[in-house]
């Protein structure tokens, strides 16, 4: 698509932003870290005429993550945080959602349990007027996760029974990923993996 740029039909600016956008995810998704860097820090915010539209809220979450994956967790934060703000001008709640899921896990990465659980506790409640039921499903599983680490079993117990009748009807491959990725997660913390740096670094769903 590179070399009909975004002005030739049927593409145009923002179907280019589009595939940009999402040609970043991939790679962060598959390891490429150095190739989003460059769509991320360079290719998009040239396309961003709104600094405070959708298009900039996907490059700030975009951001965060190539920040948290690269082990810059003051960067992430910092990128998550205007996710955060650029949600609430577009009364946009899922991005409010999913940039808690990073700033939970980041506080993880950091051994801030106690404020990970704060965040998401927070997060579930922000859930529930949603009707992407998948999003309350993400931060509930990681919380129940948090609660193993602090070693809080019947919170633990409680909460992955009130969200198991919510599993059985999401997407089994949605679920599958989202169990191994917070399995991975919990072992490396609880210091059951190598304490290196993994290749394959968790990413929250985005």
């Amino acid at each position: 698509f590179q070399q009909y740029g975004d002005s030739i039909p049927p593409m145009d600016r923002r179907m280019y932003v589009g595939v940009y956008t999402g040609l970043a995810f991939c790679c962060l998704g598959n390891g490429m870290i150095e190739e989003a860097g460059k769509i991320i820090m360079e290719i998009l915010p040239s396309y961003d005429p709104e600094p405070e539209g959708f298009g900039s809220l996907n490059r700030h979450h975009l951001a965060g993550e190539y920040y948290y994956i690269a082990g810059d967790y003051d960067k992430a934060r910092r990128f998550f945080t205007d996710c955060i703000r650029i949600s609430n001008s577009l009364n946009f709640p899922q991005g409010i959602v999913e940039a808690n899921v990073h700033l939970a896990a980041i506080q993880l990465f950091e051994r801030n349990v106690p404020g990970a659980i704060r965040i998401l506790k927070e997060t579930i409640k922000l859930t529930y007027n949603l009707k992407r039921k998948f999003l309350y499903c993400e931060a509930a599983l990681l919380l129940v996760k948090c609660y193993d680490m602090a070693n809080l079993p019947d919170k633990a117990s409680a909460l992955e029974n009130r969200i198991r009748p919510l599993l059985n009807k999401l997407d089994i491959i949605w679920l599958y990923d989202k169990e191994r990725e917070f399995e991975k997660l919990h072992q490396r913390l609880m210091g059951k993996n190598s304490t290196a740096e993994p290749k394959d670094k968790f990413i929250p769903g985005v």
